[in-house]
């Protein structure tokens, strides 16, 4: 198992400050701009799903960057996703395929790229909604813990949010509504600086479950979360050693569009 990684949303650049997008098109009432604010629920759509569509980020100014994700999707599995990037508009510096995921695709850079032009291009034309919807988008230079991880044994619970009525005569109609995902990582026997960063950098930073990050479990599979932590750091102190358990709950998307 590969080390824990995760980027903050403080060190989003595509969320910063005077960041400009763009898009090929848009449908109306769902701004480009939706892309790069929260919440990830609030989405932007464009109006085809062919190889033109595209969100360009102009960052201002060049960036570094090692992390990419587009979250909230509609992609189909068949979807190409491709990030480009480069000093001027339309870049092509560098280009770099995403790999798709449900929901939420994110690709790790062998190395980091500095660019202030960034543009994501969607090609999907096997998405039966005719139109390709994208709710936040990430940019920035994740961390990967070193020296030590999460045990093994780590929890990943599936959680679906579906409307039960039910008639007199108790025959039920179950709708669906929205899913997440909810995480439990423990951490044995820490010492001073893990501590440090786990408890500190990780949640005291974030102010508990204010900030939001996005978290890949497993730098070697392709799984990354987009969430936060739950309000309370479970820490035990043994023979005084700290062990502690960060729960971690993904953002909700919103009603999960009838298909």
């Amino acid at each position: 198992m590969s080390h824990l990684a995760y980027l903050r949303n403080t060190d989003n650049k595509a969320a910063a400050s005077g960041v400009v997008a763009t898009a090929f098109s848009t449908a109306s009432g769902y701004s480009v701009d939706n892309a790069i604010t929260l919440p990830v629920a609030k989405v932007h759509r464009n109006t085809g799903v062919g190889s033109s569509e595209y969100i360009e980020l102009d960052l201002g100014s060049a960036q570094a960057i090692k992390c990419a994700a587009v979250i909230n999707h509609n992609l189909s599995s068949t979807a190409t996703i491709t990030i480009k990037g480069g000093a001027a508009a339309n870049p092509s510096t560098f280009t770099q395929t995403i790999t798709w995921r449900e929901f939420d695709a994110f690709v790790l850079f062998a190395a980091t790229q500095t660019y202030r032009y960034w543009r994501f291009t969607f090609t999907d034309n096997d998405n039966t909604y005719g139109f390709i919807q994208v709710g936040y988008l990430l940019l920035g230079a994740h961390t990967t813990i070193s020296g030590y991880n999460f045990d093994k044994g780590w929890r990943r619970m599936r959680e679906h949010g579906n409307r039960r009525l039910e008639t007199s005569y108790f025959v039920p109609n179950i709708e669906q509504i929205a899913r997440r995902i909810r995480l439990s990582l423990s951490f044995s026997a820490l010492a001073s600086a893990e501590i440090t960063e786990v408890l500190t950098t990780l949640f005291d930073d974030l102010d508990g479950n204010v900030t939001p990050l996005f978290v890949i479990p497993d730098g070697a599979v392709n799984d990354g979360y987009f969430g936060r932590w739950v309000s309370v750091a479970d820490e035990t102190i043994i023979d005084g050693k700290p062990y502690v358990t960060l729960d971690f709950l993904e953002d909700g998307r919103g009603n999960l569009i009838a298909r």
